[in-house]
């Protein structure tokens, strides 16, 4: 197996071709794994690269990944990536750490991998639930299933979206609203919700807004942008930005006017979008893995993500250890309620330096 690196605005069409169709051949399929994403992030920040694996003539893989601060290497899009994998031969043969060293990267960390890649697994620190809607019977059987499970969640947005209809106006769905505007209120309302929990506000840096901006305005049939927006009446009520291959949706950025909280308009963005891309073929909506309760409760199943760290530097591998040590042992000692403050505020350095 060799390894050429690549910068990510270097691709070539059939380089692209050929990342498309390993993609495809993947367990999992998902806008984050096809080359246009890796594209788009490449475009608005200048530290993105692709190992192209090469075994004998011909192209088996392909790896992004952004390099960091001292050859750290992370996920292309950073946190805002919500699935990762090595797109490649799935009897390829490639070595996790000889691909991390092929890259000249001291580390390369992850926290949303396809946790079924198996040369990864002595590197997985935990494993945790990535939950979907699937629809690949169609909508109404997905709703069944939900009832005959026993959750209420549908019904109980539904009656509120009948109670919105009632109050403010009838209900207006767009899948894909192309107008930039729309995307503005977008980024305003999340800089409030930011604002109000006390959460890293990921829209100050410029590369995230481009980002999105360019990932709105990309439609293709492989990878496109999608920007839904509901309004009750004339009043806009609630914004999701996500993208979509050609059977899958990733619900990525919802968000909604705050003065209609009370309706859950967010959840009734979404059980309208579910239903206008059940009718466009798409099989399955990735919610993202998060403690949200609603994707518990809206959920078909999900799927396993990994987090952890390739370390090929012996000093990087025992700090880690150390740190994850140490996290442990606070979580179990009594120093762990007034560790809480100066941990948030690690967490929230933590978060600004890996958006940088």
């Amino acid at each position: 197996m060799k390894f050429h690196l690549l910068s990510g605005r270097a691709l070539t069409r059939e380089l692209t071709m050929r990342w498309s169709a390993l993609a495809s051949r993947l367990p999992i399929d998902s806008p984050y794994f096809q080359p246009e994403f890796t594209e788009a992030v490449a475009a608005v920040r200048d530290d993105v690269e692709v190992a192209v694996l090469d075994h004998g003539s011909q192209t088996v893989g392909f790896f992004p990944f952004q390099r960091g601060r001292m050859n750290v290497g992370m996920p292309v899009g950073g946190k805002l990536s919500d699935f990762q994998a090595v797109i490649a031969e799935p009897d390829s043969g490639w070595n996790a750490a000889e691909l991390v060293r092929g890259c000249r990267l001291a580390s390369w960390q992850f926290d949303h991998l396809l946790a079924e890649q198996p040369s990864f697994l002595p590197y997985h620190n935990g494993v945790e639930p990535s939950p979907y809607i699937d629809l690949s019977c169609g909508l109404e059987t997905y709703y069944a299933r939900r009832r005959e499970l026993g959750s209420e969640l549908i019904s109980q947005i539904q009656r509120k979206a009948r109670k919105i209809q009632r109050e403010v106006g009838p209900l207006r769905f767009v899948l894909h609203e192309p107008t930039a505007s729309a995307l503005q209120m977008l980024f305003h309302w999340k800089k409030e919700q930011h604002s109000e929990t006390g959460v890293v506000d990921i829209f100050q840096y410029g590369w995230v807004v481009a980002l999105l901006d360019r990932i709105r305005e990309t439609q293709s049939p492989g990878f496109s942008g999608v920007l839904s927006t509901l309004y009750a009446g004339d009043e806009l009520v609630a914004v999701h930005l996500g993208m979509r291959t050609r059977t899958v949706l990733h619900w990525w950025f919802p968000t909604y006017n705050r003065e209609f909280s009370k309706y859950s308009p967010g959840l009734i963005l979404l059980l309208h979008l579910a239903q206008a891309a059940a009718s466009e073929g798409v099989q399955r909506i990735d919610l993202g893995k998060g403690p949200e309760r609603y994707k518990y409760s809206l959920n078909s199943g999900s799927i396993a993500v990994a987090h952890g760290a390739v370390d090929c530097n012996v000093w990087l591998r025992g700090a880690r250890t150390g740190w994850r040590t140490a996290k442990t042992w606070i979580k179990k000692s009594p120093l762990r309620g007034p560790a809480r403050a100066p941990g948030r505020m690690l967490h929230n350095l933590r978060q600004r330096l890996l958006f940088q």
